[in-house]
């Protein structure tokens, strides 16, 4: 319907009052890739929010989402080093969460 933005639109719109949300970045990546010729578009959009420091688990996604952008574009390397990326920072979220748990006592 005219006068609607499109859902690229709020993301985009979204990333720049927030360049750190990941649901947006990993979702406009998802719209750049439909269309072939912007694969390298939405690899840099990826690759631009893998240098943000996260606290949440939804940087999971993010990594992952890396990982299979360069393995899509044939970069071996650079998938395998989101990897390693994606599972250090699975392993911080364990430790991290970890110690909250074994600090939490009900009584």
């Amino acid at each position: 319907p005219e006068g609607l933005k499109s859902s690229q639109e709020y993301y985009e719109r979204a990333l720049t009052l927030d360049p750190i949300h990941v649901g947006a970045r990993i979702e406009l990546s998802h719209i750049y890739e439909k269309d072939l010729l912007s694969l390298d578009r939405a690899l840099k959009l990826i690759e631009d929010g893998a240098k943000y420091r996260y606290g949440t688990a939804k940087a999971l996604d993010l990594y992952l989402r890396q990982a299979r952008l360069y393995g899509k574009v044939g970069e071996d390397d650079k998938r395998d080093q989101a990897m390693a990326k994606m599972l250090s920072f699975q392993s911080r979220l364990d430790r991290s969460r970890a110690k909250q748990e074994d600090g939490f006592s009900p009584f």
